[in-house]
């Protein structure tokens, strides 16, 4: 996907000529703070899955777009009553990383005596995140919070402060400019009069959208259906933290840019596309329900329960699983190695969906060597420094 300037100031008139579509766009992106953060969309092309090539998941015996739901909103869900702090010794969403040992024949060296000495306590987090949650949600677990206090540097897929900017809209609105014939107007007539249901239940006129590529119209109802069920992005860990750290000295980095995970739109084919836009809106009359067996899972810590759920699809799916979820994690992996050992604490904060599986990045980590242990619920220390038991 090219830069957004190369469209042109005539083009980028066309882009926005609705203020509606303008307007609908600042509110999606308030609301979604990241267009895919995480894995998953759903989207079979009979076989394939999502949409970028369709995900889906298997769930009570039928698929389900979570491919969507956990890209536009990794994890999303939550519960109706206020979220008591978990039961101590129960596992949290939280791992910590800790260097490889070193081998029992290391050569062995002298210190500079001058040289400034290493920090044996310094912590590198992994905490997967959900992107969307109610303000019922919270507060979160007291070891999360200690470990965004105590971190210098905190790490998101994509720079929040980049998400909300007029630069996002147009970037966002370009990755939706159509390949020749390839519009929402020109799907079969049954899902388009799918599309014409769900936008008239929804409040959107539908044509705006007409002359943008179908994925658009998909990647813009979940978020605003889960506006609907009590979701909202202000609400979700990542700005949460984001939001806790302005006004610090803390540092704010990311894994990618916003640009690297619109490209993972542009290769979807139109028949891609099709399957996508009929599952998601097909499903988004359970996706509460299912949302919220995400989040109990999420809630509960329960990694093998969130991977069952949120993975399962992708053995049918081996090239949506590489695209969507291992080569991303390849490609951070040597960024959050250089993390480790540094003079200083780190909170990476990534889709719950990049932790999970053989494939994620705490195995990932494991088999290079590293310590990675998941975080429990401590007992009976102060929440300023309850941090860790190891599972």
């Amino acid at each position: 996907m090219g830069d957004y300037t190369e469209f042109g100031i005539h083009k980028v008139g066309k882009l926005v000529k609705s203020m509606a579509l303008a307007q609908c766009l600042r509110k999606l992106l308030k609301l979604v703070r990241s267009p895919l953060v995480s894995p998953r969309f759903p989207a079979p092309k009979p076989p394939t899955a999502q949409g970028f090539k369709g995900v889906i998941i298997q769930a009570r015996g039928r698929s389900r777009p979570w491919a969507l739901v956990l890209w536009v909103a990794s994890l999303t869900g939550s519960c109706t009553a206020a979220h008591p702090q978990p039961p101590q010794g129960q596992p949290i969403f939280l791992w910590q990383v800790q260097p490889a040992p070193e081998p029992d024949n290391a050569p062995t060296f002298t210190l500079n005596p001058f040289a400034k000495p290493s920090v044996p306590d310094r912590q590198v987090y992994l905490l997967g995140s959900i992107h969307l949650l109610k303000a019922e949600d919270y507060p979160l677990p007291e070891p999360m919070e200690a470990a965004f206090a105590t971190a210098e540097t905190l790490v998101f897929e994509v720079d929040p402060a980049q998400l909300t900017s007029i630069t996002a809209q147009m970037t966002l609105l370009a990755a939706a400019q159509p390949e020749a014939g390839e519009t929402l107007r020109t799907i079969t007539p049954a899902i388009y009069g799918l599309a014409q249901q769900r936008a008239k239940e929804l409040g959107l006129p539908l044509i705006l959208f007409n002359d943008l590529e179908p994925w658009f119209f998909a990647f813009t109802v979940v978020p605003l259906k889960l506006m609907t069920l009590g979701f909202e992005a202000q609400y979700g860990i990542d700005l949460h933290f984001f939001k806790a750290a302005q006004n610090t000295d803390k540092t704010i980095e990311s894994l990618e840019s916003l640009d690297d995970q619109l490209n993972l739109f542009d290769n979807l084919s139109l028949g891609d596309q099709e399957a996508f836009l009929r599952q998601t809106l097909g499903e988004l009359d359970s996706l509460e329900t299912d949302m919220e067996t995400v989040v109990g899972a999420w809630k509960e810590g329960d990694g093998a329960a969130l991977e069952r759920f949120l993975l399962g699809s992708f053995e049918a799916y081996p090239q949506l699983h590489d695209r969507l979820l291992s080569q991303r994690n390849q490609q951070w992996l040597p960024q959050i190695e250089g993390y480790v050992g540094q003079d200083q604490d780190y909170l990476v904060i990534v889709g719950a969906a990049h932790l999970l599986g053989e494939e994620g990045l705490v195995q990932l980590l494991r088999d290079r060597g590293y310590g990675v242990t998941q975080v429990q619920v401590a007992p009976d220390l102060d929440s300023r420094t309850q941090g860790l038991m190891g599972r």
